[in-house]
């Protein structure tokens, strides 16, 4: 079993079975697969393929949280910034809705009192899918998308303000 998260895609191989409100229990025994956008469509289609290899026949697959295009034409913003522990992340974004397109720097830096020394700077691309691109490349890795919302707690339909969530199961 795999799931989709803000924070990564988790692959599953003992998970507990919970209800669609309940995914916290299906943490245990799995990976986390942080990929979705960050490759290819081929790449990622082999990832989608190589979570479908082990899988049994209805095996399902939990794509969590994840941002899509249409989210993107109304709230892109193009700056933001976040602090963990002892660190600030500024990131700096443009979006090509014609290429479905994230180009971000990341820029890390250190608080020191009132203080902030730069650590690094990283540069990436990202592809930010339809939800029609995503259950197409479900479909060419062996998975039936069943479900899709913008909310899984909730079961509230997906619009353009919500994430994308959708269940797959193994064909």
């Amino acid at each position: 079993m795999a799931y989709q998260t803000k924070q990564g895609l988790w692959r599953c191989t003992a998970a507990k079975r919970g209800s669609e409100g309940s995914l916290r229990t299906l943490r245990r025994g799995c990976q986390r697969l942080d990929f979705l956008g960050y490759f290819s469509q081929e790449e990622e289609l082999s990832i989608f393929k190589q979570a479908r290899e082990p899988s049994k026949t209805s095996a399902i697959l939990f794509i969590v949280e994840t941002a899509h295009t249409e989210f993107f034409s109304l709230k892109f913003t193009p700056t933001s910034y976040s602090e963990i522990d002892n660190f600030v992340i500024l990131e700096d974004r443009s979006f090509d809705p014609r290429k479905a397109q994230i180009n971000t720097t990341w820029t890390f830096y250190e608080k020191h009192g009132n203080d902030l020394k730069f650590v690094d700077k990283v540069d990436f691309q990202l592809h930010i899918y339809s939800l029609s691109e995503l259950v197409g490349l479900l479909e060419k890795a062996g998975w039936e998308t069943i479900a899709h919302y913008g909310s899984l707690s909730t079961l509230q339909p997906m619009t353009p303000l919500t994430s994308l969530n959708i269940v797959a199961k193994a064909v």
